[in-house]
């Protein structure tokens, strides 16, 4: 059959009404189809909106994977903490190298320099009351500053006694650690009070040491940072089992990358945030570690999945986001509802005149 036949028949049954009906319904269906595709595409949402995006915490066994790490402008440490006298904390260092400096200057053994584990823990006080404070600083190597890392728990539970947090570098940095002589008055600024003695230690060094010390030491690629928070006192800083303690409490946005994400052990993802723009990267503004899990205060505009989950704007906050595109889809919406109802309007009205013929033939 020849296109201009089929044409012609086209233009014969697009005078039946029946014919008209059946294809204004079937252009509303696909338009309908269409808008719901187009309200299903994924928008990005505020990831520290609690009404609608909730953050799970992340427990044993899982990390918080922060990717894409954005330096700032300013010079600053990848992250830091800053010991409080109400605090002592215990430094592991896995596949990390003393500094040459930190050799020298406490008589280390200088055949010392293969990588290695190493600890550097609190010990038991003697005769003076006066607190030691310990700073941890890890410096990022600026031509080659690092992209990803991890925060998790090593051990635990903490319950009152400690609380822990693990950090996993991909690239090398230096980690600082400096504890800082006692404040107080000249008869009581001995260098052995709480938090003032402690012990070096790897795998062939064993060394004591007293007072303001200022010690450095090379993390390797895919390295480990432990630190291990204990109180000085019954009053321990996070108060009680549950009590919470942040540790980077002095620096605002502690990281700041393209995405963030929470992974169980066997990898997969429990949550997902991306930036939504490369200039405006999402922040972990506050890392609270309780007795057995973190818990990681995150801001930005994102593209989120919470347990594999798309969490977008809904169609009503669309429209109220967009709403010159809400005006055309309304006026999309009307005239093809406007043109639905007229056909099928004219549809019934051909049904009613043309019934009495029929009765008519069959008298």
């Amino acid at each position: 059959m020849s296109n201009d036949r089929w044409l012609e028949k086209l233009k014969v049954a697009g005078k039946k009404p029946v014919f008209r009906a059946i294809a204004a319904l079937a252009v509303a269906a696909v338009a309908g189809m269409a808008q719901y595709r187009l309200a299903r595409i994924p928008l990005p949402v505020e990831v520290s909106d609690a009404k609608k995006v909730s953050i799970p915490p992340v427990r044993s066994g899982e990390k918080l994977i922060i990717s894409g790490l954005v330096m700032p402008a300013e010079k600053r440490p990848l992250f830091a903490y800053q010991g409080d006298p109400k605090e002592v904390v215990d430094i592991h260092l896995e596949r990390a190298s003393i500094s040459p400096d930190t050799r020298t200057n406490y008589q280390l053994d200088q055949r010392f320099e293969s990588v290695d584990r190493l600890a550097y823990t609190t010990q038991g006080s003697r005769t003076s009351s006066g607190v030691c404070t310990t700073d941890v600083t890890a410096v990022a190597n600026e031509s080659n500053t690092p992209t990803r890392i991890a925060l998790f728990q090593s051990e635990g539970p903490g319950n009152q006694i400690y609380r822990n947090l693990a950090i996993e570098i991909d690239r090398e940095v230096l980690v600082n650690i400096s504890t800082n002589p006692p404040a107080g008055p000249p008869t009581d600024t001995d260098d052995d009070g709480p938090g003032c003695i402690k012990l070096l230690t790897g795998t062939s060094l064993k060394h004591r040491l007293e007072g303001g010390l200022l010690l450095s030491a090379r993390l390797v690629p895919d390295a480990r940072l432990d630190l291990r928070f204990l109180p000085l006192n019954a009053n321990a800083p996070w108060g009680d089992y549950a009590g919470m303690f942040q540790p980077l409490r002095f620096m605002s946005p502690i990281f700041q990358a393209r995405a963030i994400s929470i992974n169980s052990p066997n990898g997969s993802a429990l949550f997902e945030a991306a930036s939504s723009s490369p200039d405006q990267p999402l922040r972990v503004n506050r890392l609270k570690i309780g007795s057995d899990e973190l818990q990681a205060e995150i801001s930005g505009m994102g593209f989120v999945k919470v347990r594999g989950e798309l969490i977008t704007l809904s169609v009503f906050e669309r429209i109220k986001e967009y709403p010159l595109f809400a005006a055309l889809f309304l006026a999309l919406n009307g005239a093809l509802a406007t043109e639905l109802l007229r056909q099928l309007s004219s549809l019934f009205k051909t049904q009613k005149t043309q019934s009495p013929k029929t009765k008519r033939r069959k008298r």
